[in-house]
């Protein structure tokens, strides 16, 4: 167990922004720089709202930021995380979270520490573009990406390897295989033997019942490790 003071006092001199929450996902403290990215004046301000009270346009991910809450919560496991929120200027920008269990003197979670590092680098900036850009393409409709997303095959609820898992991330986002192929440097073929794979796996028969369940089971939001060592120059012609 921290001690609170401790705890303000550890978040107070962090560079990066930082803050924790209660088992209801309010915020109990936050320093400047998290009250920067949520866009408000003050970090006190900051204190007794969840993410739904927020005016950055972070707050459109509030739901899935409390599912993953939860999902901390009840695993009693750290998450990382990748955030692509908007600024106060409009501009977006990406950043990398840990939201980590604090437990109580009878070991319960009753805490979530939250600390988030702004990442600046071309393969960020790359993907943050392409998330943003290549709606999803499910067979009932496109749906276009939250900004907040899970990384690993940990969170995907179904035994599959990291290339067959990066095949399903690109597959809900392009309607191509060549273009598929080209994004992971592997051939049109390769591609195909995942695709099948991953049907059997998820027991589906077509491509966008697959697109479909995938999307159903909120994997859209989980990142592949692989892809921030991956070029995504062919993107923005990904349709």
């Amino acid at each position: 167990m921290i001690d609170t003071l401790i705890l303000k006092s550890l978040i107070d001199n962090l560079p990066c922004s930082s803050g924790y929450k209660d088992v209801n996902s309010v915020f109990n403290y936050a320093n400047t720089e998290y009250a920067k990215i949520v866009g408000l004046k003050h970090h006190l301000d900051v204190v007794g709202r969840t993410a739904y009270d927020m005016p950055a346009r972070s707050a459109e991910c509030a739901a899935l930021s409390h599912a993953q809450d939860d999902k901390v919560i009840k695993t009693g496991k750290p998450l990382s995380l990748l955030g692509i929120h908007p600024d106060a200027n409009g501009n977006f920008r990406a950043y990398k979270f840990l939201k980590t269990p604090l437990r109580n003197e009878t070991g319960e979670v009753d805490r979530i520490f939250v600390t988030g590092e702004d990442v600046i680098s071309e393969t960020t900036f790359k993907l943050s573009n392409f998330l943003q850009k290549i709606p999803i393409a499910t067979n009932g409709k496109l749906l276009l990406d939250s900004g907040s997303y899970l990384i690993g095959t940990d969170h995907i609820g179904i035994n599959i390897s990291k290339r067959e898992h990066e095949v399903l991330f690109y597959s809900l986002r392009v309607k191509r295989t060549k273009i598929i192929a080209n994004l992971l440097g592997i051939t049109p073929r390769t591609v195909f033997k995942h695709m099948t794979a991953l049907r059997e796996k998820f027991e589906v028969c077509t491509t966008a019942e697959l697109r479909d369940k995938a999307t159903e089971m909120g994997l859209v939001h989980v990142l592949p490790q692989g892809v921030f060592d991956q070029k995504l120059s062919a993107s923005s012609n990904a349709q």
